[in-house]
């Protein structure tokens, strides 16, 4: 997914709802995004994008990508951003076996 651009540092920041101790420390929480077709979506928590996974607007086969990420990342290869096995089930977008594909 290289020829979608990734975000830069001076887009805007949701704080995502950090802490009073992690903001006092000078720690900023990742911004994600996500791909609408080919339209980038975010910044947004992480909250909001496993929000996204558990209503299934966003698949296993759909890319985000957040702070830190070499690349955009398929949803299915983000441990973060998996379901658990029980959740998976009521999921039709999801596959038995979700087991990350990394490489």
């Amino acid at each position: 997914m290289s020829d979608v651009a990734h975000p830069q540092d001076g887009d805007a920041m949701d704080d995502g709802g950090m802490s009073e101790r992690a903001t006092q420390h000078g720690l900023q929480p990742a911004r994600w995004f996500h791909l609408e077709g080919r339209e980038r979506r975010g910044p947004v928590a992480l909250a909001d994008v496993r929000e996204l996974v558990l209503q299934g607007s966003l698949g296993p086969d759909d890319y985000v990508w957040a702070d830190g990420m070499d690349d955009w990342r398929h949803v299915r290869d983000v441990p973060a951003l998996v379901p658990p096995a029980a959740l998976r089930a009521t999921l039709p977008a999801w596959p038995d076996d979700p087991t990350p594909v990394l490489g």
